[in-house]
């Protein structure tokens, strides 16, 4: 065989890899295919096909690419997270070191840290290196919760700097509970310990924050652009926090980045209600905790009584609820909700609810049909009426979100929204 083409296929095969291993787990869900062969030669390592297909090119010379695609838009923001890496992954030296794995995360952590602080990524990323080793060491003491927060603006030598005395005990203890945080500046000199306890209006705009619950507050702290919050958990992952947000998460030693913006814009109708976009927004805080929970759930956001009504004669059937059993759920359900709509549920109950079969049916107002007779209870509150009025007439705003138990969100519309159910 010619030996030029062995290395073409060896390349391929490497970057294959590397596009599986390392990069597909950030992109959100995205399903990778491929080798292709394109006609010219790129001008980008990684170019839209769509705006749900981007394709990622093997070397800078080469036609051959892959392709990632998902039922969810790419973002120009992750377009440019993949290309980074690629980008990196080019400027390696050496074909053994481009096949290391520990030089590919090397670049992965690289950019993800220069994508929480332009200016100040090396020192986000000597940070997640330290963290790493902290839950990479073994030994008979448990792994415990540490959490550090950033002041970009700050410049100030205490005369203790994290990293020289990151082996110490005492940094180990202090900022390792669910409620402190150990404060350094931008060149990692410790300025204070912090206390994250919240006040009653802090608590109330937690429920709204793009981040899991029972971090909500650590994602508030970060309130302004000049700061950032990295944690390590009890398992070993690692969370990163910017502008009141969470951004990526090291789970499983695997990186993911979070598009909030891109799903909130494809769950987001132009037209709807400002109750509607509550509801909306209500469900996906859900799924953000049901992602760190590990457990799955189909969600349907429905607007006509009729198919309500049969999407819950299909759930119940094939979950073989006896006639007694859904009466006694029925009863309660109604103790526990009142007559709350979901989105006036506090978030840890709500992914309780989620929990509760796997199923949960809402209308486009927030109220909730799990295990409850749709139709009755929708002529009662005469919603057809109000919605009429409230928008266009033959727009359809029925969606059908699907996440797994590995923290994968899948959104459906019009006729694809069985496929949620499925």
């Amino acid at each position: 065989m010619n030996k030029s083409y062995e290395k073409i296929e060896s390349d391929i095969a490497i970057f294959r890899d590397i596009l599986e291993s390392y990069i597909q787990p950030v992109t959100y869900g995205a399903i990778m295919s491929g080798p292709y062969t394109d006609a010219v030669r790129p001008l980008s390592p990684v170019v839209y096909d769509t705006q749900h297909r981007i394709k990622i090119f093997v070397s800078e010379n080469s036609r051959v690419y892959f392709i990632f695609q998902r039922r969810l838009p790419f973002s120009a923001k992750e377009k440019k997270l993949i290309e980074d890496v690629i980008v990196g992954l080019r400027q390696m030296s050496g074909e053994d070191r481009a096949a290391d794995c520990l030089h590919v995360q090397e670049v992965v952590e690289r950019v993800v840290a220069f994508h929480i602080s332009r200016d100040y990524g090396d020192l986000v990323f000597r940070l997640i290196q330290m963290y790493k080793e902290w839950a990479g060491k073994t030994g008979t003491e448990a792994l415990s919760v540490h959490t550090t927060g950033i002041y970009f603006n700050r410049q100030k030598n205490t005369g203790c700097n994290i990293f020289t005395m990151f082996d110490d005990g005492l940094i180990r203890s202090i900022g390792s509970t669910d409620k402190t945080l150990l404060a350094i500046d931008r060149n990692g000199y410790i300025q204070s310990v912090e206390n994250i306890n919240s006040t009653a209006v802090q608590a109330k705009k937690q429920q709204n924050a793009f981040a899991p619950v029972s971090v909500a507050d650590i994602a508030m702290w970060t309130d302004y652009r000049n700061k950032a919050v990295i944690r390590l958990t009890e398992r070993g992952d690692i969370l990163l926090f910017k502008d009141r947000k969470l951004v990526f998460a090291r789970i499983f030693s695997q990186w993911r980045y979070f598009p909030h913006g891109t799903i909130m814009d494809e769950v987001f109708s132009e037209d709807i209600t400002q109750e509607e976009k509550e509801v909306r927004k209500a469900v996906y805080l859900t799924l953000l905790d049901l992602i760190f929970d590990g457990k799955g759930a189909r969600i349907g956001i429905l607007d006509d009584p009729e198919r309500q009504q049969k999407r819950l004669e299909r759930i119940h059937s094939r979950f073989r609820f006896s006639p007694v059993l859904q009466a006694e759920r029925n009863s309660f359900l109604t103790t526990i909700l009142g007559t709350r709509k979901f989105h006036e549920i506090p978030r840890k109950i709500r992914a309780e609810l989620c929990a509760l079969d796997g199923v949960l049916l809402l209308g486009t107002q927030g109220d909730i049909f799990a295990g409850r007779e749709a139709k009755k209870k929708h002529e009662a509150r005469n919603l057809d009426k109000d919605n009429a009025l409230l928008r266009p007439s033959g727009k359809n705003h029925d969606l059908g979100i699907r996440i797994s138990e590995l923290g994968c969100v899948e959104i459906y519309k019009n006729s694809d929204i069985p496929l949620a159910f499925a």
